[in-house]
């Protein structure tokens, strides 16, 4: 029940967003929000951009034109791209949060994700699992950096046909799990 209350909330959002980006939707996004709102689902209309919280106030979602990062995002161990940031989410489970933020880059998104990979590697981050595709107008590139406190996934797409673009930044805690380490037991 949980999923389908979060895929209606997610979709709802979608068409509230939609509904205040196209002339005469003022009833649409009338009727959105009070759907929203009566799911549990708490409605900030700042002008150009909303903000939607559970009811908990541990999950969040903001799009628009004046999009902040939420305030407990991670600044100081976790370096940003340059660009705007157009949405910004976070989630809670088991106590844990992540960040999932998207920055507009407003050129080759390809190169906007390289300059970010070097910006990872000079703040301590491994990067693995290496995938592009493409270049120029029609490129697509995603990678994993690894840290000791966060983990970053990046996805970088351009819009079709133009230099627009976007990263995906997805930022969770270390999963320390994973880690190997070694051990001798003298020589």
């Amino acid at each position: 029940m949980r999923r389908v209350t979060t895929a209606l909330a997610v979709g709802l959002a979608g068409v509230l967003g939609l509904a205040a980006c196209s002339s005469g939707g003022s009833s649409s996004k009338d009727a959105a929000k009070k759907i929203l709102e009566k799911n549990g689902v708490k409605v900030k209309d700042n002008g150009n951009s909303f903000e939607f919280k559970d009811k908990n106030g541990s999950n969040s979602l903001s799009l628009g034109g004046s999009t902040e990062l939420p305030k407990d995002f991670p600044k100081g161990d976790v370096p940003l791209p340059k660009g705007d940031v157009v949405l910004a989410a976070t989630s809670t489970s088991n106590g844990k949060k992540t960040y999932s933020v998207t920055i507009g880059t407003g050129s080759d998104t390809n190169a906007a994700a390289e300059d970010y990979q070097k910006t990872l590697k000079d703040a301590g981050y491994k990067i693995d699992n290496q995938f592009s595709l493409g270049g120029g107008s029609s490129g697509f590139s995603a990678y994993t950096a690894t840290g000791t406190k966060w983990d970053v996934n990046v996805i970088g797409a351009n819009d079709v046909g133009s230099h627009k673009g976007g990263l995906v930044i997805t930022v969770t805690p270390h999963d320390t799990s994973n880690d190997t380490t070694s051990t001798s037991a003298g020589s």
